[in-house]
């Protein structure tokens, strides 16, 4: 729990039924309710964004460890990466983490940057 506070960009920790059983700060503040319903709540439902539902189950579908995609929240580009948590025997043990990183400054600046 600590290491995911620490991160700027956005972390949930979703359960085998695909509920929030975890967030960091960041994610609390993607969430538009109250932060205390974010908890158990269905990771689509908490975050109803086209790119983190498709990142999500391109995740569920295949047998690969991650998944990763592009896409907006508002004026805000993210890059969305879902994966697989395992146990420390490595072993898959039903939970899954998603992160949320911003890329609207880093994208501005490139735009910027080129335009001289």
């Amino acid at each position: 729990a600590a290491l995911i506070a620490s991160l700027d960009s956005a972390v949930a920790i979703v359960d085998s039924q695909q509920r929030v059983v975890a967030a960091n700060r960041a994610m609390v503040d993607l969430f538009p309710g109250d932060a205390g319903m974010l908890y158990r709540m269905p990771l689509t439902q908490a975050l109803p964004i086209d790119v983190v539902k498709e990142t999500f189950g391109r995740l569920l579908a295949g047998d690969a460890p991650r998944a990763v995609a592009f896409g907006a929240l508002g004026a805000r580009q993210l890059k969305v990466t879902a994966f697989r948590l395992a146990t420390s025997s490595g072993a898959p043990d039903g939970e899954y983490g998603i992160v949320l990183a911003e890329l609207t400054d880093l994208l501005r600046g490139t735009r910027d940057g080129s335009q001289h």
